[in-house]
């Protein structure tokens, strides 16, 4: 049957494990108020096949916040529900280390807090990157670098070879010799 179909091809579908594909009922006519109710109890989407919906049942699907999609192709069926569920994988995070800089001194200023006096040693050093403190080898914290300054400039971005002032958001414990890699990280959404 029909039904069967539709069910071996959404259940065919490949998932990662942070996610997961149940469906909840599967049956023969038109959508009612009660399919809607029951969906919108289990928090579950609705795929008609070649059934027209009737406009009442479809503003109540709206009115309940439950998505309601009618389909006459199966394979259009199985591609709305890998695209909603890759929306829901998290995304792959890529971090790529674009400079280093060394903590060569530490400053108190009282109106702002610590700035780590540091040297540009490799690459550059971008104002609001993400920053990896390494301490002995090891990362100790990860925040964005709030504060860029050359001497008393602010600066959005320094290169190797450059002194410079740097604070983190939410860590004012710098040691001289810590390392801060500098970290632009992309996300790539995951798809199905």
């Amino acid at each position: 049957s029909t039904i069967e179909a539709i069910k071996q091809s959404l259940n065919a579908i490949k998932l990662p494990e942070e996610i997961g594909l149940k469906i909840m009922q599967a049956g023969v006519g038109s959508v009612t108020e009660a399919d809607i109710k029951f969906a919108k109890t289990y928090n579950a989407n609705i795929f008609a096949f070649s059934v027209k919906v009737a406009s009442k049942e479809i503003e109540f699907a709206k009115k309940s916040n439950v998505l309601l999609k009618e389909h006459n192709i199966i394979y259009n069926i199985v591609d709305d529900v890998k695209e909603m569920l890759s929306e829901s994988l998290p995304p792959i995070v890529k971090d790529e280390t674009i400079g280093e800089v060394e903590v060569r001194a530490i400053f108190d200023i009282s109106k702002s807090g610590k700035i780590a006096g540091s040297f540009v040693k490799k690459g550059v050093v971008k104002r609001n990157a993400i920053v990896k403190i390494m301490r002995n080898g090891l990362e100790v914290f990860e925040g964005k670098l709030r504060t860029l300054k050359h001497f008393k400039e602010d600066a959005k971005e320094l290169a190797q070879g450059n002194e410079c002032g740097v604070q983190v958001e939410g860590f004012e414990n710098f040691a001289v010799g810590d390392i801060l890699q500098i970290i632009s990280r992309t996300e790539e959404k995951r798809k199905l």
